[in-house]
C-alpha cells in the first residue's frame, strides 16, 4: 500500500506540474482569432476545417494522406461526442479526456511499473550460477 501511495503522490506532483505549465502557456498566449488567415492556422481551421494552403505554407505535404484519414476521425468524433441528448459536447469531451484517459494511463502505468518490480524481484532471486546456464 505504501508503494501506491508512493507512486499516486509522484502521479500527483508530475500531473500538477503540467497542468500549471499548461495554465502558464494559456495565461500568457496570445488571445485565438476566429478570422481566417492564410499565413498561419487559426480557430476558422479548428471549427471549418485546415486550408490547404497552410499546409503548402508549412511544407508538410508529405502529411495530406495522413490528414485526411485522421480529420475523418476527428469528425467522427465530434459527431459521436456531440450527438448526446443528456450532457453537451464540452461536458462529455472533459469527461473522457480529462478524467477517464488520465485514469486509465494512471492504471497502466501502475501495473506496468509493478509488473517491472516483480520482475526485478524474480531476477533478484534466482542464483548467479543458474543464472549463466
Amino acid at each position: 500500500m505504501k508503494r501506491f501511495r508512493d507512486f499516486l503522490i509522484l502521479f500527483l506532483i508530475i500531473f500538477s506540474t503540467f497542468f500549471f505549465l499548461m495554465m502558464t502557456v494559456n495565461t500568457f498566449s496570445a488571445r485565438p482569432t476566429y478570422q481566417k488567415q492564410l499565413s498561419k492556422c487559426t480557430r476558422y481551421c479548428e471549427n471549418h476545417g485546415c486550408i490547404r494552403e497552410h499546409i503548402r505554407i508549412n511544407r508538410i505535404e508529405f502529411l495530406i494522406p495522413f490528414y485526411n484519414k485522421m480529420s475523418r476521425v476527428y469528425d467522427w468524433n465530434i459527431k459521436i461526442l456531440s450527438d448526446q441528448k443528456l450532457v453537451g459536447y464540452k461536458e462529455i469531451n472533459i469527461f473522457v479526456y480529462v478524467i477517464i484517459w488520465p485514469l486509465i494511463m494512471l492504471i497502466l502505468t501502475y501495473l506496468a511499473i509493478q509488473q517491472h518490480i516483480s520482475l526485478k524481484n524474480q531476477r533478484q532471486r534466482i542464483p548467479k550460477n543458474e543464472h549463466a546456464q
